[in-house]
């Protein structure tokens, strides 16, 4: 059993995430400096941490967690275009995962997180440089759920046009 620490300033959504993770001792925090405290508190083995939140962002949270405490970080956000990956990536994360994404894969990369830590890889995109500390299988894992949820999006899309043109 895991400790994991999910900071989200939404009650609602960091309640559906920790019953997602059942079995696991879950902690959770409204925003960065909550989750700081928490950290100073004792051991976790993992943060799942929202980017949009009041205050401090997510990534922000990121490079502080990173700095003092070296834990593992999955940002969970519901954007989804690739600069925002790399921006939770460029900031440390180890994973990102979209909140409107299948719950299956999000279980897939904290368990992949909590098996073990890779090092960091640069990676160019649009003539920038990022540190990625992500591995190369977890990144591979990142852009096809990035592809995944832009096929769900256009499959909506679709079934719309078809329902709009039986009318």
């Amino acid at each position: 059993m895991a400790r994991i620490l999910i900071v989200d300033d939404s009650p609602t959504q960091a309640q559906s995430l920790a019953m997602l993770l059942d079995g696991h001792d879950v902690g959770m925090a409204s925003g960065g400096e909550e989750a700081r405290a928490r950290l100073r508190e004792g051991h976790w083995d993992l943060v799942v941490s929202d980017v949009v939140m009041p205050g401090e962002s997510g990534y922000d949270l990121c490079r502080a967690i990173k700095r003092e405490w070296h834990v593992p970080v999955l940002v969970l956000t519901s954007l989804s275009n690739p600069g925002e990956i790399l921006r939770a990536l460029e900031a440390g994360a180890d994973s990102f995962a979209t909140k409107n994404g299948a719950p299956e894969i999000l279980l897939q990369r904290i368990d992949a997180l909590l098996s073990g830590r890779t090092e960091a890889d640069p990676v160019q995109f649009m003539g920038q440089t990022y540190r990625i500390t992500a591995g190369r299988a977890q990144i591979l894992s990142l852009l096809l759920a990035t592809f995944e949820d832009m096929v769900r999006k256009n499959e909506l899309l679709v079934e719309g046009e078809r329902q709009l043109e039986e009318k």
